[in-house]
């Protein structure tokens, strides 16, 4: 399941997930017996790599933080103390 939720700041530079959203969001998972895994955004102008800016945001260290950018290229990572660990995907 993907919950495609608001950017709040309505900016392509930067992401801030709408509270209201995402509370709904945890608790259809939660009353589904899921949980949620990530995060994915967007660089449309840059290689899908975390900017600074995402390891700083990066509150869970869980996580996925999916990054799709320039040329359709995705990765996925696991951010942790401003460490960046990519994670294979699979087709």
């Amino acid at each position: 399941m993907v919950y495609c939720l608001t950017n709040v700041q309505h900016s392509t530079a930067a992401y801030t997930i709408d509270p209201e959203e995402h509370f709904k969001a945890m608790r259809h998972a939660e009353a589904n017996g899921w949980h949620l895994a990530g995060a994915f955004h967007s660089h449309p102008d840059a290689e899908p790599y975390p900017s600074a800016t995402d390891r700083a945001l990066a509150t869970e260290p869980d996580w996925v933080y999916m990054i799709a950018g320039k040329g359709r290229k995705v990765r996925a990572y696991r951010l942790e103390g401003g460490s960046v660990l990519e994670v294979p995907l699979e087709a």
